[in-house]
Parts: C-alpha cells; sequence; structure tokens
C-alpha cells in the first residue's frame, strides 16, 4: 500500500488500484486520476464536495462499487476506452453529473463503453469531438466578455500583436487570456454559461444554436456591467464574433498592415527627428 506525501491518497500498487481519497484534502474542482492504475476501488472517492471534474487516464480497466458515490458536484467525467467494467452503483447519488465524455474515436468502442454504464446515465454521453467544440465556443466567448469589460490601450494591443504575429484582426477573442478573467462577473457568467444544456448532437446547427445561447449570456452581461460602472458602453458581440472562422485570413491580413504602418510611421518619425538633431549640430 503507497500513501503519497500529502496523505491524501491511497494507492495499491500491487494491484495497480486507487483505494481512497482523503476528501477533506481535495480542494480541487478537476482531479485527474494518476496514469499506471487499473481499479478505482469501491468507495475510493466518496462525498468529495468540491469536484465538478473527474479524468480517467488511458489504462483503467475497472469502477467499483460506489467509487465516486455522493460527490454531490460531480458534473462532469472523461472515461478512456481501456474500460471492462464499471459498476452500477460506481455513480450513486452524483445526481448533478449529467456530461460523461468518451475519449475515444471509435464508434464501436464509444457504445460498447456507453452500454457498461447504469442505464439512467446513458442519454447522458457525449463524444470527445463535441466536447471540444463546446469548449472551444465557452473559450472563445469568454474570453471576448473578458476583453470587452477591461480598459485595454492601443499599447497593449501593439503588445499582443508583437508577441503573437500570427494573430487575427479580431485580437479581442484571444486578449481575454492575457487579462484577470477570474472576476466575480466571469465566475457569474462562467456558471450561466456552464448550467445550459449541451448540444443534442455536433451537427453544425446545434452547435450553432448553443454557440447563439452563449453569445446571448454573454452581450446582456457586457451590457449591465458598463451600464453599472457608468463606463462608456463596450459594443456588443457582432455577427463575426459571434460566428468566428469567417474571413480570418482578410482580417489578419488587414490588422497586421495597419498595425506595421503605425510602426513604420513612427520609426520614420523617429529617424527623421534624430536627422534633424544632427543638422543642428
Amino acid at each position: 500500500m503507497c500513501l503519497d506525501e500529502n496523505k491524501s491518497i491511497w494507492i495499491d500498487e500491487k494491484e495497480k488500484k486507487l483505494v481512497a481519497v482523503n476528501s477533506k484534502k481535495i480542494k480541487c474542482a478537476v482531479f485527474k486520476i494518476e496514469e499506471g492504475l487499473e481499479i478505482i476501488g469501491q468507495g475510493a472517492i466518496v462525498r468529495c464536495p468540491s469536484l465538478r471534474t473527474i479524468i480517467i487516464p488511458t489504462g483503467m480497466k475497472k469502477i467499483d462499487s460506489r467509487a465516486f458515490a455522493f460527490c454531490k458536484n460531480l458534473k462532469l467525467i472523461v472515461l478512456p476506452e481501456s474500460l471492462k467494467k464499471i459498476h452500477s452503483e460506481a455513480f450513486k447519488g452524483c445526481d448533478k453529473l449529467t456530461r460523461i465524455i468518451i475519449d475515444s474515436d471509435n464508434d464501436i468502442e464509444r457504445q460498447r463503453i456507453k452500454n457498461l454504464l447504469p442505464e439512467n446515465l446513458r442519454d447522458k454521453v457525449y463524444t470527445q469531438s463535441c466536447y471540444k467544440q463546446i469548449t472551444d465556443i465557452q473559450m472563445d466567448l469568454l474570453g471576448l466578455f473578458s476583453a470587452k469589460t477591461a480598459k485595454i490601450t492601443e499599447n497593449s494591443l501593439n503588445e499582443l500583436v508583437i508577441h503573437h504575429p500570427s494573430i487575427y484582426a479580431d485580437v479581442l477573442q484571444v486578449v481575454g487570456s492575457f487579462l484577470k478573467w477570474e472576476t466575480p462577473d466571469y465566475k457569474r457568467i462562467k456558471q450561466e454559461i456552464e448550467s445550459l444544456d449541451w448540444p443534442k448532437d455536433e451537427s453544425k446547427s446545434e452547435l450553432r444554436k448553443y454557440r447563439g445561447r452563449v453569445a446571448k449570456i454573454v452581450n446582456e452581461s457586457i451590457k449591465r456591467i458598463t451600464k453599472d460602472t457608468n463606463n462608456e458602453p463596450a459594443s456588443s458581440l457582432n455577427a463575426k464574433e459571434e460566428n468566428r472562422g469567417e474571413n480570418q485570413a482578410t482580417n489578419k491580413s488587414a490588422y497586421q498592415s495597419s498595425f506595421f504602418t503605425k510602426q513604420q510611421n513612427k520609426s520614420q518619425s523617429g529617424s527623421d527627428e534624430k536627422s534633424h538633431k544632427r543638422h543642428q549640430f
């Protein structure tokens, strides 16, 4: 039996089993189970209120009874293709578990793992591809929210382009990563977005509808925040921002051309000034 240095995780190395996790010491929302294990033992992770997401790595073969019992805030779990058995009570009391991602590109394997799940959870399964597209939509629009509700100067945009020369003209979509995201407003709308129902499938029409619902939350929050703070009203998301991907190459070229023209003008201005000083002497 092996105990980690924080005395929070017990592992049976001989059986390659996760035996128990001290729920009182697990404060993270996302918990990734250690690679190299094959079994999650009975009652291994019980009554852990902080957990929102659990990621089970490739190689795991079995999830025992009540392995994640009564983790009341658990919403999402990622299952690997290697699984062979899931006990019918593995997720007992996990009433908020509504999103199960099967990490496999093989339709037959996804269906096999889906059939291992308790019957009441089989309609909660999503593909890895669908999950990625959903999270991309969320991060795109949350980044825009951060950018549009913060004070951004021309200098900060210039710095961004210098360090990321391949950036698109719609630079606001990544500028959020340079800002302090975890503001109270950011957390609030993130929770609102996470509470939305996911698309029924990964068809373009379903993903477009989902993006529209996320954009609506972001737009309403931008308007409310800028009104409450008496700032100049921030513009809502436009059609291009809500539907990222169109005309990116053109916009990228236009923005970079404008930016480097400004830099050249500044450089030329500086050269003229130096030349003028030399003539004075």
